[in-house]
């Protein structure tokens, strides 16, 4: 059993958590929002990101994302289908991550970005499956150092967000409960969920223990397929990557 596992996965959700998403309402992908016919760039979001299951229910694309509400979900989904297909969606939001690698890490040398790429995508190909993840996992990639290097970050949020969806699960809480105790009224209201709302950090002491456990879950994987340097390696490559996106 490795020790450098657990840590690693602590860390590195720490650093990509917000940074590797930035690129997903950045004004350039609101910019391809725009051009597409969505009126609001979160519907590119929901579009893009969850575009990638295929023509699903809004039931099943709600549970994927894990946090948005069911009825937001059977507002926006079908709408999604009347501006592109699911497909041109993701597609797009694909393109907006590699873009956004592109310009915003510039000054991260090729060799940094390919090593960074080749680390995580050590851990990617090996990890169990959530649904969300295995279809992203499953799409294309891109080539060039520094947009795959940004794609591989998104990889490991995919990845860690399907593990942290499976542990709410399991704990029994609801997703708003969650939301309300890992992110607040913001995202409540962002996900679609009507008022009212449980008290911020309800469920803090919870959360916390979901939280430790995901680090767990994902550290197994990780002590898995890298060892301690390599792991150390991938944590300081990713901060200094995240450092620079958003």
């Amino acid at each position: 059993m490795t020790t450098h596992g657990t840590p690693t996965a602590h860390e590195l959700g720490a650093a990509i958590y917000d940074t590797a998403a930035s690129f997903m309402l950045a004004p350039p992908t609101a910019a391809k929002a725009t051009e597409l016919g969505f009126p609001d760039p979160l519907q590119l979001y929901i579009a893009g990101r969850l575009g990638v299951l295929g023509d699903t229910t809004p039931e099943v694309a709600a549970a994927a994302h894990g946090f948005l509400s069911p009825a937001a979900a059977a507002q926006a989904w079908p709408g999604v289908a009347k501006v592109c297909s699911r497909e041109t969606a993701t597609r797009v939001f694909a393109e907006a991550c590699a873009e956004y690698g592109e310009d915003k890490l510039a000054s991260l040398p090729e060799d940094e970005a390919s090593r960074l790429a080749d680390l995580a995508e050590k851990i990617v190909d090996d990890a169990p499956a959530t649904a969300l993840f295995a279809a992203w996992r499953a799409h294309p990639r891109p080539s060039s150092p520094r947009a795959r290097a940004a794609h591989q970050l998104n990889l490991l949020r995919e990845w860690r967000g399907g593990v942290h969806v499976a542990a709410v699960s399991a704990a029994g809480l609801r997703p708003l409960e969650a939301i309300m105790s890992d992110g607040g009224e913001f995202y409540a209201g962002a996900f679609g969920w009507a008022k009212p709302w449980p008290a911020e950090g309800s469920q803090s002491e919870e959360m916390a223990a979901i939280h430790a456990r995901v680090d767990e879950a994902c550290g197994r994987v990780i002590g898995e397929v890298l060892t301690a340097d390599e792991a150390q390696e991938l944590v300081t490559l990713a901060r200094k990557a995240c450092a620079l996106l958003p």
